[in-house]
């Protein structure tokens, strides 16, 4: 058990170090190397949890994506009419989006980080 919290430990910390540098440096500038001192890990422990870079931003942007999904059929689902229905997912939309914004999430375009 202790074994497993390090180890979600240490991934929180690598996706929290790579998103920091993927929104100021730009994902295309940003390597393996940088991200695995950020993180205080040598570069061979920062692949013992991801095979490349590509799989970090793919964790952060799922983890984006199911907040997103998960939002809009939690509010489909219920009794109410469809323009109370649509209202909610529209609302609740906003409220994910800005979590992300302010937890630094972002999506990238041509290689740039840019907030959504």
């Amino acid at each position: 058990m202790e074994n497993t919290q390090k180890y979600m430990s240490t991934k929180k910390k690598i996706l929290a170090s790579a998103l920091e540098l993927f929104f100021k440096s730009g994902y295309g500038a940003t390597s393996m190397r940088a991200i695995a001192k950020k993180a205080g890990l040598t570069v061979g422990g920062l692949y013992n949890h991801y095979q490349g870079k590509v799989d970090i931003l793919l964790e952060i942007q799922t983890d984006y994506i199911d907040d997103l999904i998960k939002t809009v059929e939690e509010y489909l689902e219920t009794n109410s009419s469809v323009g109370k229905r649509i209202e909610s997912v529209c609302i609740n939309l906003l409220k994910v989006v800005q979590h992300h914004k302010e937890s630094g999430s972002f999506s990238l375009q041509m290689g740039k980080p840019t907030l959504v």
